[in-house]
């Protein structure tokens, strides 16, 4: 995550489906790893005009006034006052907030810190900057790597993930990386929620199951349905 982008629309929808699925999920506790980048932008588009637009509002009022409190800012972090928002109403969840680095080494480090962070919690959310980079040799602080994840869910964690969509049909993407998940963890359960530019992949424990149905159940109470939902059932 590029705290430069913080509060666009996708970040809305990014909350949004976080706080539904705490809400829906009360007993299970949670940590949000940002993956977060220090990287520059020099873009001066106000990405914050949306959240006056009555189909957000409607959406869900307070998270859009949680985030205009949080643009508003100057002396804080942003993500430090988003994480203070669902803290403070009780959301079981706490956040590894530790900037990605670029070298290797540093990077393990930076990781098993991550996995001891994890330790208390029973789901991890990634949220890497662009999504999901399968081929480990390469470095990029704006992917997650797929032995973090098969490394993560050994260590008994069900995990949620953030991804961009790349330029090829939606369908085709999550379906075909919902595949590749289950060809490098079998045992896991595999879904996916999903919007016009990102998808979120669910691997789940085995008796995690009940949070990706607990969270289409909110989903489905929604007044505008802005998420789809992806399912795999093998027999």
């Amino acid at each position: 995550m590029n705290e430069n982008f913080f509060g666009d629309e996708r970040d809305f929808r990014k909350y949004l489906l976080l706080k539904t699925l705490l809400e829906n999920n009360r007993s299970k506790k949670f940590l949000v790893a940002w993956y977060l980048t220090e990287e520059e932008s020099n873009e001066k588009k106000n990405r914050w005009s949306y959240l006056d637009s009555s189909a957000y509002i409607n959406l869900d009022a307070e998270l859009s006034s949680w985030l205009k409190d949080c643009v508003k800012k100057n002396d804080t972090s942003k993500i430090n006052c988003i994480e203070n928002k669902f803290l403070y109403f009780s959301y079981n969840i706490t956040f590894y907030t530790e900037p990605v680095p670029k070298w290797k080494k540093e990077r393990e480090r930076w990781f098993n810190q991550l996995k001891d962070k994890a330790q208390e919690s029973g789901v991890v959310f990634l949220d890497p900057d662009t999504g999901i980079n399968f081929d480990s040799k390469r470095n990029s602080i704006k992917h997650v790597y797929i032995n973090e994840i098969v490394e993560l869910w050994e260590s008994g964690k069900s995990l949620i993930v953030f991804n961009y969509f790349p330029r090829i049909n939606h369908e085709i993407f999550v379906y075909g990386t919902m595949m590749a998940f289950l060809v490098r963890i079998p045992d896991a359960i595999v879904k996916s929620i999903y919007e016009d530019k990102v998808a979120y992949f669910f691997i789940l424990q085995r008796n995690d199951g009940k949070i990706f149905e607990n969270l289409k159940k909110g989903i489905e109470n929604m007044s505008n349905r802005v998420f789809k939902i992806a399912e795999i059932n093998l027999c």
